[in-house]
């Protein structure tokens, strides 16, 4: 055996052992009574993307300011009080930045570098404080890799209380009378977005209907010039999306990609891009029974809100 090759599997047992290969313990969905409830939304971990710090010290800080952000004032334009636990946090793709086992699992080389797993449990297990619903982004899949597609259906195994795709990949859930659909890398069909625009008709109709309930949707591409680009997603399957979810109640599409905070319009749908989570960006979303602020977190405080008025 060549000696790089016995220095890979070295490296490989190493990060099996160190990291723990069982899986994450099982939890229930928590539900929300009535209909006022918070969560972020985070995007673009991308483990890995640093050989020297696995972009772990950003993220590491990043959840560090979700876990302490309960109780802190929100801005005084929002007039929504302080902020109130969050009941999870949604992370929008790129967990990974190469899909790598080692930037999902962790390993130790010189010293220990955590992957996503480790620091996002799903259910408070990890150094985040809160449940985790996470979709894979195009980074996660580079070179056809399936670490992290997989590692996704093994959590989703553990979360109780998802509807899930008949792959146990794509996932739906009710919160506060809103019913969530996590679509991962964008709603599209067979190949890198692995069905989900048929796991998202079939939910709709199945569990909204004609009911008019409201709808929050993830995924990872979102609606910017640079994230409709022909090679993430093309017009025509934009604009099956749209046929899709156009008789629903969609009050807010969450996503990341383009690494901005940023707020758009899409045949008059509201998107919500994340941030990168790596350099200080998440998403405080608060609802209530008839109206929902996103307020921008950055590493210097409060950045741009926005709110709308929800319908049910």
């Amino acid at each position: 055996m060549k000696r790089a090759t016995i220095r890979r599997f070295t490296i490989l047992l190493l990060a099996l052992a160190l990291a723990g290969c069982c899986g994450p313990k099982p939890f229930k969905v928590p539900e929300v009574p009535g209909t006022e409830f918070t969560f972020l939304v985070a995007s673009d971990t991308h483990y890995g993307q640093s050989m020297w710090d696995n972009n772990e010290a950003g993220n590491k800080a990043n959840i560090d300011a979700m876990n302490t952000l309960p109780g802190t004032p929100y801005p005084a334009e929002v007039e929504a009080g302080n902020v109130a636990a969050p009941v999870g946090v949604l992370v929008a793709g790129d967990l990974t930045d190469t899909g790598e086992l080692l930037n999902w699992y962790g390993y130790w080389l010189l010293h220990r570098h955590d992957g996503f797993r480790n620091d996002f449990g799903i259910g408070g297990g990890g150094r985040i404080k809160y449940p985790v619903f996470e979709a894979y982004g195009n980074h996660d899949i580079t070179s056809g890799r399936t670490v992290v597609v997989n590692g996704i259906k093994e959590r989703n195994r553990q979360r109780g209380g998802l509807r899930l795709s008949p792959e146990g990949l794509h996932s739906s859930w009710d919160w506060g009378g809103i019913h969530f659909v996590n679509l991962n890398l964008y709603p599209g069909g067979p190949g890198s977005a692995n069905n989900s625009l048929a796991f998202l008709t079939d939910d709709l109709s199945r569990q909204v209907g004609n009911t008019h309930r409201p709808v929050i949707l993830l995924h990872h591409y979102s609606f910017d010039p640079f994230s409709c680009e022909d090679r993430w997603w093309t017009d025509a399957e934009r604009e099956a999306y749209y046929q899709a979810i156009k008789d629903y109640n969609v009050i807010a599409i969450f996503n990341g990609h383009n690494h901005e905070q940023q707020h758009l319009q899409w045949h008059g749908l509201d998107a919500f891009i994340a941030g990168k989570a790596a350099d200080g960006n998440f998403l405080v979303v608060h609802v209530s029974a008839d109206h929902m602020t996103i307020a921008g977190r950055t590493r210097q405080g409060w950045g741009e809100h926005w709110s709308k008025a929800i319908v049910r």
